[in-house]
């Protein structure tokens, strides 16, 4: 009954792993047990001890042959799992760096994207302006085009009626375009 009662207040901290071992005696002159830590830098690691432990005054502790073999294989995969973690911590940050870089740069472009919509909005009001005065300098130069031609015909007309009028006040008639 001790002996149960003992294994559940243990259980926490190590517990019976392969029963009695007989070459090893404890202080008290019980058989000792197998014992693997379960918390701590040595997680995983064997040792002998009295089967009444920790209710007991007997001190016998020693560790358990190819224990630290196990306990070296717990700790260098923890080191390679830390390595991982650290170089992928790393890896991330180097990511952020250039996330941060790549937004500074689509900013700038953006900028300049805005600035050169801007001026091609400006050069093409600017060229409906042009359009719009060349087509007035063109409707002038032909409406003045015009007028020198209504002007001339028009002189022309009143240059015949002048010499139409001379003739007859003359007596002759005679054609001026002629």
């Amino acid at each position: 009954m001790e002996r149960g009662k003992h294994q559940q207040r243990s259980g926490s901290s190590s517990s019976t792993n392969s029963g009695f071992v007989a070459s090893i005696r404890c202080n008290c002159g019980r058989e000792a047990v197998v014992r693997t830590v379960k918390k701590g830098p040595n997680l995983g690691k064997k040792f002998h001890s009295c089967p009444l432990w920790p209710d007991t005054d007997c001190k016998l502790f020693k560790w358990a042959e190819g224990g630290d073999a196990i306990a070296d294989e717990l700790r260098f995969q923890l080191f390679e799992k830390d390595t991982t973690i650290a170089e992928l911590e790393l890896e991330k940050s180097l990511i952020e760096e250039k996330v941060n870089k790549l937004e500074v740069t689509k900013s700038k472009l953006q900028e300049e994207t805005k600035k050169l919509t801007a001026e091609v909005t400006q050069l093409r009001i600017e060229l409906m302006k042009s359009a719009r005065m060349e087509k007035n300098v063109s409707m002038a130069f032909e409406s003045n085009v015009f007028d020198r031609q209504k002007h001339v015909s028009e002189s022309s007309i009143s240059a015949y009626r002048l010499d139409l009028i001379e003739s007859q006040t003359h007596g002759c008639l005679t054609d001026p375009v002629g």
